[in-house]
């Protein structure tokens, strides 16, 4: 069986809730996740949101992981499926109040490419009703920071997508994000089956 590590953001600034996490948690209580599939929560701190990750990835060994965060854009209900993964921190203070500027890992590459195929997350989610599009800019924050950190560091495929506000705070609703987050995780699944199938 194939093993899918998803993780998603706490709260931080004005956001009262992240989505990112929230939504995976529904999905899970809905039964709408593969098995096979592990869950963890990553704090938005420099310090520690890499950290959060590798811990997970080493207890529970995945095949592949997708992470989650969420955008800015209050009016949007786009997904956002991130390409690259860029070697810079913007100076923006994080949950603990510290800020960092400059490269994220020094000597390494200016960006990396996701070796997760996530063109091929853009047709299941706009065939379901989603407003998909593909980004090649994940931002100066923590989850272009842990996204990079994930791709400079691991060997297997990890893949990012970007969610829009929920309800409260944006215009979809937690329940049709968690369905979202359903098809991507189907798609990671079937990813780490072949994976183990070419091994």
């Amino acid at each position: 069986m194939a093993r899918v590590l998803l993780s998603g953001f706490e709260p931080f600034g004005s956001f009262k809730r992240n989505p990112s996490w929230d939504a995976l948690k529904l999905a899970e209580k809905r039964g709408l996740l593969p098995a096979g599939v592990k869950l963890a929560q990553i704090p938005v701190t420099y310090a520690q949101a890499y950290e959060a990750l590798a811990g997970a990835a080493t207890e529970f060994n995945p095949d592949v992981i997708v992470c989650f965060g969420v955008h800015g854009s209050r009016e949007s209900q786009t997904l956002y499926l991130e390409r690259v993964a860029r070697n810079r921190n913007e100076n923006t203070a994080d949950n603990a109040g510290m800020a960092m500027a400059g490269p994220i890992v020094a000597g390494a590459p200016a960006e990396i490419r996701s070796a997760y195929p996530i063109e091929d997350l853009h047709d299941p989610l706009l065939g379901a009703g989603f407003a998909v599009e593909f980004s090649d800019n994940a931002g100066g924050y923590l989850c272009n920071h842990l996204y990079f950190r994930a791709c400079h560091g691991f060997k297997f495929p990890v893949a990012f997508v970007h969610v829009p506000p929920v309800e409260g705070e944006g215009l979809m609703t937690l329940e049709r994000l968690a369905q979202a987050i359903a098809i991507v995780a189907q798609h990671a699944t079937f990813l780490g089956s072949l994976k183990r199938k070419q091994a």
